[in-house]
Order: C-alpha cells, then structure tokens, then sequence
C-alpha cells in the first residue's frame, strides 16, 4: 500500500489518540502563537521509483488565529490555523504552498500538528510530479519550549491527488524549528 493511501488514516488515528490524552491533561495549550518555522529534511526518503534524493528547506508561517472561532466551534483539545510557506530543495524543485495546521497540544509541552495545504509547485531539476499544482499532507509532533517556540519532526508526502495520469508522488522527513513572531521582532 503506498504511503499516500495510509497517510489520511494515520493522520486520523493520530487525532484520535490525541483527545484522551489532551481531555486528561491537567493543563492544555490551545492559545499557540504566530510562528515562523525553519525545517530541513530528507526529499525523497522512500524506495518510490523513480527516485531523486535532495535536501529540502522549508520557510513557514502559522498564524495565530484559530479558525474554530470563525465557526463558533472552539473546543477544548485542537485549534485549526492557516499557514503557508515555501520549501525548496538542493536539485532546485520549489514549493510555494497554503493550507492549515490542526494543533493538538498533549500536556504542557508536546503536540501533534497534522497539516494540509496546496500549492503551486516547479520541479527545477528534480523530481517531476505530474503537475504544477500539488498538494502536501503532513503529520508533525514536537516538544514546545516555555518561550513558545517548538522543535518537532514531520514526515509528509507531496503529490498531485490524481489529477494527472502521472503522480509519483515524494514523502520528505523534515525537522523543524519554529519561532514566536514576537520572540523575533518583540511585542
């Protein structure tokens, strides 16, 4: 089964574990702030065919607005937030995307942050997936500091969904490091 298919379930499996533990946590997080992440990862991680390896570096932007409060429907154990970002890699491919991270704290410092986006998409000298326009799903866990900011790891996969005949699809391993705005231009 290819990890496109198992992605979705995982990401949902992993919501599901998630709320027991965030209802048994005597103390949630659910006010994450603005954020500006930097990641580095493995492009291409998995024995897809054909394979075409590459560092890839991602700039992101998760903002502090909760969409749940848009729909009247904060809860108590995730908030939905938009983000959006660039990701190249060293063969040249780039990535400019938007979407939404779901943030699921677990206790004081560590969360899941599944996300979704879509964007626009030029291989460069890399690996060619089908169209221009590709969509990423992400699952994300981490550790976050006191100050707000938050080392984690993801594996994702970028594909086109099935839009062209040709979708081959990529799974990159990322680590990140995100900030606080407010950490970097102050208050």
């Amino acid at each position: 089964m290819r990890i496109a298919a198992i992605l979705p379930i995982l990401i949902a499996a992993a919501l599901c574990l998630a709320a027991p533990a965030q209802a048994a946590s005597s103390s949630p997080v659910l006010n994450a702030p603005a954020t500006l992440g930097l990641g580095v990862g493995w492009y291409d991680v998995l024995e897809n065919h054909p394979r075409k390896e590459a560092v890839d570096f991602r700039l992101e932007y998760r903002s502090d607005y909760d969409m749940l409060d848009l729909a009247g429907a904060r809860n108590g154990w995730i908030q939905i937030r938009p983000m959006g970002g660039v990701e190249a890699t060293t063969d040249s491919a780039f990535y400019g995307f938007a979407g939404f991270v779901f943030d699921i704290p677990i206790g004081r410092h560590f969360f899941l942050s599944p996300n979704e986006v879509v964007g626009f998409y030029d291989n460069g000298d890399g690996k060619y997936l089908g169209s221009f326009i590709e969509f990423r799903s992400t699952i994300e866990a981490g550790y976050r500091f006191n100050d707000e900011s938050r080392l984690s790891v993801a594996f994702g996969h970028i594909s086109n969904a099935g839009l062209t005949k040709r979708n081959h699809g990529v799974e990159i391993l990322t680590v990140y490091y995100h900030v606080p705005i407010n950490n970097i231009f102050g208050q």
